[in-house]
């Protein structure tokens, strides 16, 4: 148990994950892969330029709680409408500030990501740790379903449009959409739920499966599509989710990643030629089957491997 001061009253249960980011926890704040999830900021200074209304990726906050080492006592920027305590208020996310972030983090580290609370409501550790217990877990969890859009909307592409792309929105965030507009691309965003047969019914020149939160084995319904948009021949474009469903539509399994991986500056290395890339991550779920041979006679064969982790395989896009 740790104890801090508050900086949004009431009471929390989730997932405890920690993101490295020493910028974006306005983005972070309001990135669907987070829903469900109490995210612990590692660096130490959150909310020194406050909050706007131009970096949110979605329409609300889906953190589950937030835990921060110190936050900023004023808020500097010429964008700011608003400081990060008064949002967090706001939005109804219940925070803590404690000078044991890096406790917290190696200890998630160490011993995995585990369920946690945070409360200004219950007074006893043993009856908090029970209620905690007795949380649901992450595993089995479809939350796609819980963030996605309710209804089909369109992005209109920056200039004249060149590529029409559905965005099967399984928690996309709106950067990834804006992104997809500046290349000239129109934008349909449909709900997690869409069938291949209403994706191929908009005559797409390409479909992206967003990032998301929750287990990707509980997406059947975006594993159905995506065998039925491949099956099409029509390119798809993956994000992270997709790359636990693509080995399961191609019959490799997932399992559960003891920590989630949110770090910022993962370097990807090519495995067809000497180049490296910098990206970030957030990863949750890893494939059971690793070995090389066996993507290569699967229908995704490997292009990219982390320099520093040899578990995680980066499907090649071109092969798709």
């Amino acid at each position: 148990m740790i104890n801090g001061a508050v900086l949004g009253p009431g009471e929390t249960f989730g997932e405890m994950v920690f993101n490295t980011g020493m910028t974006g926890y306005q983005e972070t704040l309001t990135d669907p892969s987070y829903c469900r999830q109490i995210v612990a900021m590692t660096a130490p200074h959150i909310g020194n330029t406050g909050v706007n209304d131009e970096d949110p990726e979605s329409r609300q906050v889906w953190v589950s709680g937030y835990v921060v080492r110190e936050p900023a006592r004023l808020a500097s920027s010429w964008r700011a409408t608003s400081d990060l305590d008064t949002y967090l208020r706001a939005e109804g996310v219940t925070g803590i500030a404690v000078r044991g972030t890096r406790l917290l983090t190696r200890r998630v580290r160490e011993q995995g990501a585990m369920r946690a609370a945070i409360s200004t409501v219950e007074t006893s550790p043993e009856k908090l740790l029970e209620r905690v217990l007795a949380s649901p877990e992450m595993t089995g969890a479809d939350l796609a379903q819980v963030v996605s859009t309710p209804e089909p909307y369109t992005i209109p592409a920056e200039g004249a449009a060149r590529h029409r792309v559905v965005a099967v929105d399984l928690g996309i965030k709106a950067s990834t959409a804006r992104n997809l507009a500046a290349r000239a691309c129109e934008v349909l965003v449909v709900p997690a739920t869409t069938t291949a047969e209403q994706i191929l019914a908009a005559s797409p020149d390409g479909v992206f499966f967003s990032n998301g939160p929750g287990d990707p084995a509980a997406a059947g319904y975006a594993v159905d599509a995506m065998r039925g948009v491949l099956g099409a021949g029509v390119p798809v474009l993956d994000e992270i989710p997709p790359k636990s469903i693509l080995p399961t539509r191609s019959s490799q399994s997932g399992i559960r990643m003891a920590v989630r991986v949110s770090p910022f500056g993962m370097v990807p290395r090519a495995m067809i030629h000497p180049r490296s890339v910098m990206k970030s991550a957030s990863n949750r779920f890893k494939f059971v089957a690793l070995d090389t041979k066996l993507f290569k006679s699967s229908m995704c064969p490997p292009s990219h491997r982390y320099a520093c982790d040899t578990v995680i395989v980066l499907p090649s896009k071109n092969q798709l």
